[in-house]
C-alpha cells in the first residue's frame, strides 16, 4: 500500500481536472518487475523498476540511470526514458505523475514529457523542467487539450553528478488500446483496432455516412457531392422544332442510399430548372424502369403536385403505371419565378429568373439491388404542354404506359419498338442527358450551331466526340451560347 507522503505540488499553469468515472490508465510499479510491465506494453529505455531508498512513494518506482551525460549533445549517450502504451485520451484529459531526483542534481537535471500519436507526430507536454532539489516530490497534471490515440514518453536528462530520474503514481485519463497479444519486444506493442459502430450495423462510425441509424450506411452520389448533371429537352417533338435545347433545362444529383449489405434502401433526389424557354407549360418526370411501382414505400417532395392532369398512389408514385413514375413537378411555372418575361433564363439581357431547389425522397418497402436502382434505369422525361399523353424521353428509352402513341413515327420522329424511340432518321435526339451542368444555345439558336460537335457525335451513336459539350478548342460557338 501507498504510504502517504507530504509533497510540494508543481502544476506548470494548468488546471486541475477531475475525471469522474472515466477510464484511466495507471502505474505505480508496485509489481516491482519492469518485465512485467513490458508485457502490458510499457517500454524502458535506461531505466528500470527499483524499491528501497530508490522508491519514494510505496515500495517501488521507476528509477533512470545517471543522468551525467546530456544525450542532447553528447550523441553516443543513452536516453533515459519510460513510454506509456498507447492510450485513447479525450479532449481535455490529463496526464498526472509524481516525479523527483534521487542522488546530486549538480549540472542540472531535466525533464521533458512528449505526446506521440500514431503518425509519430510529437507535441510537447513538459518542456524543459528543471529540478531545483533533490529533496521535493514534484506531482504535475498535464491537460490533453485534443483527443487522441497516442503514446506518452517521460524524458530524463542532464550532465554531471549521480543524480537519477525517479518516475511515479502515473493516471492517464483514456482507455488502454494496445495490443500486448502482438507485442514486438521490449513492451513495443501496436494499437487494437478501434472500431466503433454506434448503430450496430457491422458499418464502423468512420466509414457509415449514417453512424445512428441501422437501416442506412453509405451515400452513393451521381455526379458526386458537390456538383451536378443536366437533362435538357426540346419541345415541339415530333417536330424537330427550332432545336435550341432550352425548353426545358434541368440540373440533377442522385443519390442512392445504401444499406450496410450495399443494398439501395433509398433514393434523394435534387433538382433545380436552369432554363424554361418555352410557350408551352412542361412537367417533369422519371421512370424507373427495373422498380415497380408497389416497391416503393413512400415519395417525399418539397413540390406538391396538384393533380390537375395526373393522379397518384397512396405510396406517391404516379397511378396508371406499373413500373415506378415519379413526378418532379406537373408544370414548371410551379417551381420558376420569371423576371417578368415569358423565356426564363434564354435571352441575354433580360435578369435571370429563380428556380426552387426541388427534392424528393423515395423511401423503398425493402431493399433492392443496385444493379435494380443502376444509373441506367433512370428514365427522364418531359411532359409536353400539360398533355399526359405526349411524353418526351432520352433517345432510344421506352416510354411510360401512359403514352399516347399517336405521336409515333410522325413528322421527324421515326420511333418503333424494334427501331427504338424518340430520334430523327439521321439519329437525332429530342432530348439529352449530360454529367455536368449544361451550357445550353440561347432562344432559337439550333444547338449544332452551338456545339460544332454535335451533329457528330448524335449521327454516330456516341461513337464520335463524346465529350462535344466541352469547352474544348473548334467545339464551341460561344457567340450563341447563354
Amino acid at each position: 500500500m501507498k504510504k502517504t507522503m507530504n509533497k510540494y505540488i508543481y502544476v506548470l499553469g494548468l488546471s486541475l481536472f477531475s475525471f469522474s468515472g472515466m477510464s484511466q490508465v495507471t502505474n505505480d510499479f508496485e509489481v516491482g518487475n519492469r518485465n512485467h510491465y513490458r508485457t502490458l506494453c510499457w517500454q524502458f529505455y535506461s531505466t528500470s523498476v527499483n524499491g528501497g531508498s530508490n522508491a519514494f512513494s510505496g515500495s517501488f518506482s521507476a528509477r533512470t540511470g545517471q543522468l551525467s551525460n546530456n544525450p542532447y549533445t553528447n550523441p553516443s549517450s543513452s536516453f533515459h526514458q519510460v513510454i506509456s502504451p498507447w492510450v485513447d485520451i479525450p479532449s481535455n484529459g490529463t496526464v498526472a505523475f509524481e516525479s523527483k531526483i534521487r542522488g546530486s542534481i549538480s549540472g542540472g537535471k531535466f525533464l521533458n514529457v512528449y505526446l506521440t500519436d500514431q503518425n509519430g507526430t510529437v507535441s510537447s507536454l513538459v518542456s524543459q523542467f528543471s529540478f531545483a532539489n533533490n529533496s521535493t516530490t514534484y506531482t504535475f497534471n498535464q491537460t490533453v487539450a485534443t483527443g487522441g490515440v497516442y503514446q506518452v514518453l517521460w524524458d530524463y536528462y542532464g550532465n554531471g553528478g549521480n543524480g537519477r530520474g525517479l518516475l511515479d503514481n502515473i493516471v492517464i485519463s483514456g482507455t488502454d488500446v494496445s495490443d500486448p497479444s502482438n507485442n514486438q519486444g521490449a513492451g513495443n506493442c501496436p494499437t487494437i483496432s478501434l472500431t466503433v459502430d454506434t448503430d450496430g450495423d457491422g458499418v464502423p462510425d468512420d466509414d457509415d455516412d449514417y453512424p445512428n441509424d441501422a437501416t442506412k450506411a453509405f451515400d452513393n452520389y451521381y455526379p458526386n457531392p458537390s456538383s451536378y448533371a443536366s437533362y435538357a429537352f426540346e419541345d415541339l417533338w415530333p417536330n424537330m422544332g427550332d432545336y435550341d435545347f432550352n425548353d426545358l433545362v434541368v440540373r440533377f444529383r442522385i443519390n442512392r442510399i445504401t444499406n450496410a449489405n450495399n443494398k439501395v434502401v433509398e433514393l434523394d433526389l435534387g433538382f433545380k430548372v436552369l432554363a424554361a424557354g418555352a410557350g408551352f407549360d412542361n412537367g417533369f418526370g422519371i421512370q424507373l424502369d427495373d422498380v415497380i411501382s408497389n416497391q416503393v414505400q413512400s415519395v417525399n417532395s418539397t413540390v406538391l403536385n396538384n393533380g390537375s392532369y395526373t393522379s397518384y398512389n397512396a405510396n406517391g408514385t404516379e397511378s396508371g403505371q406499373s413500373q415506378a413514375v415519379l413526378i418532379a413537378f406537373e408544370s414548371a411555372d410551379e417551381v420558376i419565378q420569371r423576371s417578368g418575361v415569358a423565356m426564363f433564363n434564354t435571352v441575354p439581357g433580360i435578369p435571370a429568373g429563380v428556380s426552387d431547389d426541388i427534392t424528393m425522397s423515395v423511401v423503398f418497402s425493402s431493399p433492392l439491388n443496385l444493379s435494380d436502382v443502376s444509373l441506367e434505369s433512370f428514365n427522364p422525361f418531359m411532359i409536353v404542354d400539360q398533355d399526359r399523353g405526349k411524353e418526351i424521353h432520352l433517345i432510344d428509352r421506352v416510354p411510360t404506359a401512359l403514352v399516347d402513341p399517336v405521336f409515333f413515327n410522325t413528322m421527324n420522329d421515326v420511333s418503333n419498338p424494334s427501331n427504338g424511340y424518340y430520334k430523327t432518321a439521321n439519329n437525332l435526339p429530342w432530348a439529352l442527358e449530360l454529367p455536368v451542368e449544361l451550357q445550353y444555345p440561347m432562344e432559337k439558336e439550333d444547338i449544332v450551331n452551338a456545339y460544332l460537335k454535335f451533329a457528330d457525335w448524335a449521327q454516330s451513336g456516341g461513337l464520335l466526340y463524346p465529350d462535344w459539350y466541352e469547352n474544348l478548342s473548334g467545339y464551341r460557338n460561344n457567340a450563341v451560347i447563354y
